[in-house]
Formats: structure tokens, C-alpha cells, sequence
């Protein structure tokens, strides 16, 4: 398996793996191309090497079609995890509802000003974000506003607290955050601890994934995407596809769940 990163969103997704492996002699062979499809390309063929039988490719600018013409190679089974519009067979986190959800629920709370925080646009599983913050903003008649988007290199707790940082110093800050992942509404709520300003009173802030070990006071307000639920998902086709049968759906999109908690602005 090929991943982008040893974050803690895919720990849950490598359990889900070896979960729905149950007692097939698999042995799992991961490597994190660190958001380069060169580094990509490169364990691709250190597995194609050892003979595999399956991969599993995390969100990464790899066309394994394109790949196998160019070096005249023949691929073993293929599933791809968490890329929007990448080649199938796949299974897909619903991202953009899951951030729609997020921004029309400060919406709710009656916020205006709502910044984004989130890794760049045209990134595979980025955009869908991008696209469902718009949506919730014009779904209220109001149109996003290039002052309230930072665009960060990861999802680091530190790159979170930049970001936030930034928005808040602009001349009309925003009064609620809506952060891509977990780690970056943790980075949200020090940079505002820092800059004197409370959560929620002074600033609303929603996190992205649910990450499980994320604790916060006041808990944050997140939508959980079941990670370990893509794992288990992309194994049971992956042995399909092994078996010689094709997954039917070919195509899988979890759906997400808001998790409330107080960092919106919502009572106990």
C-alpha cells in the first residue's frame, strides 16, 4: 500500500486493512510517498519487484494505466483510497458534504464570517473541500472570501496555528474557522489562545476528520469519516479484484456524521 502520509487519520485505515484481511496469509507492505508521485512511482516498482498480488494506492498523482504503458509492465490488482475523481475501482470519503455540513452548522450559529483552512485547492481530496464550504456560503446568499482562505503545506498541528494566525490578523478576521483535519483546528484553537481570543465566544472553530486521540477543551465540533471503514472496504475489493471478480459497486462513497461538540458555539 501506497499512502501520502504517516498521519494519524490513516492508523485507522491500516486496522480496517488488516481487519477485513482476517485470516488470508497477507502480508502488508506499507510506504508513505510524502505527497510526491515521484517517491510514488518509486515504491510502486519496489512492490511490482517483489511480485505482489494487490495494491492499494492512497490519493496519489499515480496512473498506474499510464505507468504500465510507459514501462511496459503489467499491473497486479488495484484499488485506490480517498481520491476523489482519481481511477477506480476506489472508495471515497464524501468531503465535500462533510464540509458543506461543517460550514452551514456555524451558518446556523448565525456566523458571516467563516475562514477555511485546508491543504491546496487542486490536490485530489482537497478541492471537494473547497467545494463544499462554497456551497454552504452561497447556499446563505453569501460569497466566499478570498481573505478568509489559508492554504497550508500539511496537516500539522503547527501549520493549523499558522494558518489561524494569519486569518486573524487580517482587517475583518472571521469569527469562525472551518480547519480540513483535526490537526489543524488544534493549531486554530492555540492561535487564538495566543492572540487573547476565546473558543467559542470570540471564535468558533470545526475540525475535519475525527481523529480519535484529538482531546480539546472545549471539545471540538467535528464530522467523523470513518477511515478504518475505507480500509476495510478497499481490502474486501482489493480480494475481489485478486479472485478475479469485479467489485461491484465499483465506485464505494462513505457518507459522514457531524460530531458535535462546543467548540461551534452548541451547549453541552
Amino acid at each position: 500500500m501506497i499512502v501520502p502520509a504517516y498521519s494519524p487519520f490513516y492508523r485507522p485505515f491500516l486496522d480496517g486493512i488488516e481487519d477485513a484481511a482476517g485470516d488470508h496469509p497477507a502480508v502488508l507492505l506499507v510506504g508513505s510517498d510524502r505527497e510526491d508521485p515521484r517517491r510514488g512511482l518509486q515504491y510502486l516498482d519496489r512492490l511490482l519487484a517483489r511480485g505482489i498480488d494487490g495494491i492499494i494506492i492512497v490519493v496519489a498523482d499515480i496512473i498506474p494505466e499510464r505507468e504500465a504503458h510507459s514501462r511496459h509492465r503489467a499491473f497486479p490488482a488495484m484499488m485506490f483510497a480517498d481520491w476523489p475523481g482519481g481511477p477506480g475501482p476506489a472508495v471515497d470519503l464524501d468531503l465535500e458534504a462533510a464540509t458543506f455540513q461543517r460550514a452551514r452548522h456555524l451558518l446556523e450559529h448565525g456566523h458571516t464570517r467563516i475562514g477555511h483552512i485546508a491543504m491546496a485547492r487542486s490536490l485530489s481530496n482537497q478541492a471537494p473541500r473547497y467545494a463544499g464550504y462554497e456551497k454552504a456560503l452561497r447556499g446563505a446568499g453569501l460569497e466566499p472570501d478570498p481573505h478568509l482562505l489559508a492554504v497550508t503545506p500539511d496537516f500539522q498541528v503547527s501549520s493549523g496555528r499558522a494558518a489561524a494566525e494569519q486569518l486573524l490578523r487580517v482587517p475583518q478576521p472571521p469569527t469562525a474557522i472551518v480547519a480540513a483535519g483535526d490537526g489543524l483546528a488544534v493549531g486554530a484553537y492555540q492561535a487564538a489562545r495566543r492572540l487573547g481570543a476565546r473558543v467559542p465566544e470570540d471564535l468558533a472553530v470545526v475540525g475535519g476528520d475525527g481523529t480519535p486521540d484529538v482531546v480539546l477543551d472545549p471539545p471540538l465540533t467535528t464530522t467523523a469519516l470513518s477511515a478504518k471503514e475505507m480500509g476495510i472496504q478497499a481490502m474486501h475489493m482489493l480480494r475481489q479484484l485478486m479472485a478475479g471478480r469485479s467489485p461491484r459497486p465499483r465506485r464505494r462513497t462513505l457518507q459522514p456524521d457531524l460530531v458535535i461538540g462546543q467548540s461551534c458555539g452548541c451547549p453541552q
